[in-house]
C-alpha cells in the first residue's frame, strides 16, 4: 500500500520513471500476497496505465511517447482481462479499463503508425462509452467521447473528431455547467454551435 501511494505521489509531481518503478514493485507485492487474478492486481495495473497517460503527455520525443503508450496498452489489457473475470461487463471497473486501453491504443497508433491500433482504440472506447451511459456516469461518458475525438483526430479525420469533442463539451456543460473545469471555454461555444459536420 505504501509503494502504491508513493507511486501515485511521484506521478502527481511528474516523476514518471520513479512512479512506474514504485508501482511495478507494488504490483509484484499484490501478485504475491493477493494472487495473480485478484481485483487488487487489476487496480494496480489500472493505476500504472493512468500514470502512463500523464507520462505520454510529458514525453519529449515521439519514440518515448509511443513506447510509454505501448506499456500503457500492456497494463490496460491485463487489467481488463482480470476485471472481466472479477466484475460484470457493465461496471465502472470494466468500463474504466476499456477506456484506458482505448486511449493508449490511440496514442500508440499515432506514434508508431500502427493503423490497426486505431481500430482497437475505437472499439474499446465505444464499449467504454456504452458502459458509462448504462451506468449514468456522466464524467466517464464525456471523457470517452473526448478520447474518441482524439482517436479520429490522430487519423486526420477532423470532422469526425469534432463531432466527438462537441458531444463531450455539451455533455459536461449540460450536466455541470459552463464553469466546470472540464467545460470548454465559452469563447469556443459559438464555433461548436455553428459548425456544420
Amino acid at each position: 500500500a505504501l509503494r502504491k501511494l508513493c507511486g501515485r505521489l511521484f506521478a502527481q509531481i511528474g516523476m514518471y520513471t520513479d512512479a512506474e518503478t514504485m508501482l511495478l514493485a507494488a504490483l509484484e507485492d499484490d501478485r504475491r500476497i493477493q494472487g495473480t487474478e485478484a481485483p487488487e492486481v487489476a487496480s494496480t495495473l489500472h493505476i500504472l496505465a493512468e500514470m502512463l497517460r500523464g507520462s505520454v503527455s510529458a514525453c519529449q520525443t515521439v519514440k518515448e511517447r509511443y513506447k510509454a503508450a505501448l506499456r500503457g496498452v500492456r497494463y490496460s489489457r491485463e487489467c481488463l482481462r482480470i476485471r472481466r473475470k472479477c466484475f460484470e461487463e457493465v461496471s465502472t471497473d470494466v468500463g474504466g479499463a476499456l477506456h484506458m486501453l482505448g486511449y493508449h491504443c490511440a496514442e500508440y497508433a499515432n506514434g508508431a503508425h500502427a493503423l490497426a491500433f486505431f481500430e482497437h482504440s475505437r472499439m474499446s472506447l465505444e464499449k467504454a462509452h456504452y458502459i458509462s451511459k448504462q451506468l449514468g456516469d456522466v464524467e466517464m461518458t464525456a471523457t470517452t467521447l473526448q478520447d474518441l475525438g482524439l482517436c479520429f483526430y490522430y487519423q486526420m479525420r477532423y470532422r469526425a473528431a469534432m463531432k466527438f469533442y462537441q458531444a463531450a463539451c455539451h455533455t459536461i456543460v449540460a450536466n455541470f455547467g459552463s464553469r466546470h473545469p472540464g467545460s470548454v471555454s465559452l469563447v469556443y461555444a459559438p464555433q461548436f454551435e455553428t459548425l456544420t459536420i
